[in-house]
């Protein structure tokens, strides 16, 4: 299992090859400039790297990554 930070580099690498620092505080939208195809995109990666159902309606309340490694804390039992 790999931790949420390197999940969403490793979903973004492909279409971002410039991407930024990547910490809990790192907006989606204002700092990685995401659009839907690229949350689901995060969604499906993180899902699998951390080995954690995420229920899409939870997913879109993650304004940052921080939020999303909370959410995956809250479904794994506190391991995010």
């Amino acid at each position: 299992m790999i931790d949420v930070v390197t999940s969403v580099r490793t979903a973004l690498v492909n279409t971002r090859p410039n991407l930024p620092e990547i910490t809990n505080e790192t907006s989606f939208v204002q700092d990685l400039r995401c659009d839907a195809i690229d949350m689901v995109c995060i969604e499906l990666a993180v899902s699998d790297d951390c080995e954690v159902e995420l229920p899409s309606c939870a997913f879109e309340n993650c304004h940052t990554v921080g939020d999303l490694a909370a959410l995956v804390g809250r479904f794994k039992g506190g391991a995010a």
